[in-house]
């Protein structure tokens, strides 16, 4: 039996909460007012206020119960915004008013010994089903009878206390979170599912009842969702923009009488579900929750835009009636046969009533194949005998009468006879049906037993994946093993951390101590370098000193070669002196560049530990060492300049020009004075010498003496040894 049922809105708006002080919707007269938009739906559709549960109740769901039991399957949801009040509407929070647990009591008022009432529970997380009384995730197939849900678990529950039990363990189990619209938003959609059976005589109805609580529609800008919340918000969205689109193809749909047109139900998990209460054969109620505060005007205005839009969906309900064929064969076998067997009744009366001679009459008509043709021939028999009777002797009225009533009776029989011959073929007929009925009945139960048979396979298939399942708890138990194993490891890696992280320590500490002994090294270099600056400023003094001594010697030397122009006596002791001079001065040019060696040897030695050792803080020492390297680098540069050794070479090299030009005069002047050279050695004997001045002193009264009288001239003598020249 079908029957056309529109769907139903029932608008219900919350009062104001919390920090909501302005309203900006308005009901009057059955039409809402939203700012300038308005939709009607009627003055008993529209609820407002706080509490009313029993009300709503009676407008959405109490009129679908009586069709539940009928075998009509029913829908009730709950759209709209997050925080307008779904979850309280529907009851499935922790309170004990709403919809469902309503539902759930006139269900079982109403159940009767012949129902039985199944309940499942289950929600759509992000495009996912997920059992809430077995949790796990479900897979959504296509079958033959609609879309259904692979091993949904459904509970049978005799007692309203098993019901509510069931809901509070799947809420616990419900996706919620807190978001700044609400504190306790629900993350998901959760679908409630009633069915029950009703086992009548040769038939059983199946009806399916959809508690459906829907998750609010959200803007991620007023919600402040990041991370999981935001990308449960992008979910939600999507499926409720899905659902949208199917009620808005469907009244497109309807409304041009298009039977072929496509409606979107595949484009999301949650209209594959509500498929058969969309546009199907479901009687379905929508409950449009609305909020009247005027930060939520945009959303209860798109709310109630959807709502007015279902108004217009159409679904042909129908019953779900699963009739049973061996049940009504057999009801059929029995009823012929109590026919028939009251129909031989009535031939054993009938048989009774007949003589013995027309009671084989009868039976030998209806043995034989032409019995249709035994009766005239009696007939005419009769006639035969009453025309000799009349004939030989007359009868009387009463027998004739009494003949006449045998005839009638007679025919009457025959004719019951004709019909039951006709029953009987019927029968025999009906019952050659039966059998083949029965005959197929017994293919069906073949086949019963093959499906058996597969069901007996799939127990073993179920057997295998348990058996897997409990490989898998053991590769699950191995990979916690391992896990712990890991977690132990890396404990021990942590205290392995810890202890190079101590030994570091350690070796800080003694890095901190070499670095004190460095610092402490640094300073006796320092001290060193103080040290050996004084001393380089001491020899500094004595190279000037001696550099002063040795210029005023030269200078002294040239006033005495200059003196013994006329006298050439005195040159092998001036030479002399000179050479002495001459290596005194190689003498300390020599320990000076020592001193400067082992001077920069030390300046490397501390550049090389300053270098290595770790960069202690700045401090005012390194501008000494700084202060000394550059004071070095510059006493090298003079020591350099000053102690020239080309320089000091061409000196000699003058006074050794002077010495050969002086000779060269002296033998000049002898060869024309032919005066006898005095002989220097015998200086000695002429000039009184005073050992404790220096040579200069001698040298000096050696040319104040007379010039000698010529002689003649000597042989020549060897020439002066070369002067060396320092390296």
């Amino acid at each position: 039996m079908a029957e056309e049922h529109k769907l139903k809105v029932v608008v219900r708006v919350r009062p104001l909460m919390g920090q909501e002080s302005e309203a900006r919707l308005e009901v009057e007269e059955g039409r809402v007012q939203v700012g300038k938009l308005g939709f009607e739906f009627g003055k008993e559709n529209i609820l407002r206020g706080e509490g009313l549960h029993n009300e709503l109740y009676q407008l959405t769901t109490a009129p679908l119960i009586a069709h539940l039991f009928e075998g009509y399957n029913a829908t009730v949801l709950a759209y709209g915004q997050t925080g307008s009040g779904k979850t309280y509407s529907m009851g499935t929070s922790e309170s004990k008013d709403g919809v469902v647990p309503r539902a759930v009591d006139e269900i079982f008022e109403r159940k009767a010994a012949n129902a039985t009432v199944f309940f499942s529970l289950v929600e759509v997380y992000n495009e996912e089903v997920r059992d809430l009384i077995a949790p796990r995730s479900l897979a959504v197939r296509d079958a033959a009878e609609g879309v259904v849900i692979a091993g949904l678990c459904e509970r049978r529950v005799e007692t309203r206390d098993e019901v509510l039990e069931l809901l509070r363990t799947g809420m616990r189990v419900r996706a919620t979170g807190a978001t700044d619209m609400n504190a306790r938003s629900s993350r998901s959609h959760m679908i409630s599912t009633f069915r029950i059976e009703v086992q009548r005589s040769n038939s059983r109805t199946v009806a399916k009842l959809h508690l459906v609580d829907l998750a609010g529609s959200e803007r991620a800008k007023r919600t402040g969702a990041t991370g999981d919340r935001l990308k449960e918000g992008i979910g939600i969205n999507k499926s409720l923009l899905a659902l949208g689109q199917v009620i808005a193809r469907l009244v497109e749909i309807q409304q041009h009488q298009d039977s072929t047109g496509h409606v979107p139900y595949r484009d999301s998990t949650l209209t594959r579900v509500l498929a058969d209460s969309l546009g199907g054969s479901a009687i379905a109620v929508m409950i449009a929750c609305v909020s009247p505060a005027a930060d939520d005007v945009e959303e209860s205005a798109n709310t109630l835009r959807w709502a007015s839009r279902a108004l217009k969906i159409r679904n042909v309900a129908v019953t779900n009636v699963i009739v049973d064929d061996s049940v009504a064969l057999r009801t059929m076998v029995r009823r012929l046969e109590r026919e028939n067997e009251l129909l031989r009744k009535r031939v054993r009366a009938l048989r009774c009533a007949l003589t013995p001679e027309e009671a084989a009459v009868v039976e030998g008509a209806v043995d034989d194949e032409e019995a249709a043709d035994a009766l005239p021939a009696a007939e005419a028999e009769a006639e035969d005998d009453d025309d000799d009777d009349d004939d030989m002797s007359s009868t009387s009225l009463e027998e004739e009468e009494e003949e006449a009533a045998r005839v009638r009776e007679l025919e009457s029989l025959e004719q019951e006879q004709r019909c039951m011959t006709k029953l009987r073929e019927h029968y025999e007929r009906a019952i050659e049906r039966l059998e083949k009925e029965v005959k197929e009945l017994e293919q069906a139960h073949q086949s019963t037993e093959n499906s058996e048979r597969k069901a007996a396979k799939l127990r073993a298939q179920v057997l295998k994946a348990t058996r897997e399942a409990q490989r898998c708890a053991e590769l699950k138990s191995r990979a916690e093993t391992e896990a712990n194993r890991l977690r132990q490891d890396l404990e021990t890696a942590r205290r392995r951390r810890g202890e190079l992280q101590r030994e570091l320590q350690s070796k800080d500490a003694q890095h901190a101590t070499a670095a004190r002994q460095w610092h402490r090294e640094a300073r006796r270099l320092r001290r060193d370098r103080d040290r050996l600056s004084g001393e380089k400023k001491r020899l500094a003094e004595n190279y000037d000193r001696a550099e002063r001594t040795r210029l005023r010697q030269l200078a002294e030397s040239r006033a005495a070669l200059r003196r013994l122009k006329k006298d050439d006596c005195f040159e092998r002791p001036l030479i002399e002196g000179l050479a002495r001079e001459a290596a005194k001065s190689r003498a300390e040019a020599t320990y000076l560049r020592e001193r400067l060696a082992e001077l920069s040897v030390d300046q490397r030695r501390a550049d090389t530990i300053r270098k290595s050792s770790p960069k202690p803080e700045e401090d005012h020492h390194d501008k000494v060492i700084d202060d000394y390297a550059a004071r070095c680098q510059r006493i090298r540069r003079q020591s350099t300049t000053s102690m020239d050794v080309d320089d000091l070479a061409a000196k000699m090299k003058a006074v050794k020009t002077v010495i050969a030009d002086v000779r060269t005069q002296r033998e000049a002047a002898r060869q024309q004075l032919d005066q006898p050279v005095l002989d220097p050695r015998l200086l000695r004997d002429v000039v009184p010498r005073n050992y404790s001045k220096p040579w200069q002193h001698n040298a000096q009264l050696v040319v104040a003496l007379p010039p000698p009288p010529p002689r003649e001239p000597a042989k020549s003598r060897e020439p002066l040894a070369e002067i060396d020249t320092p390296p």
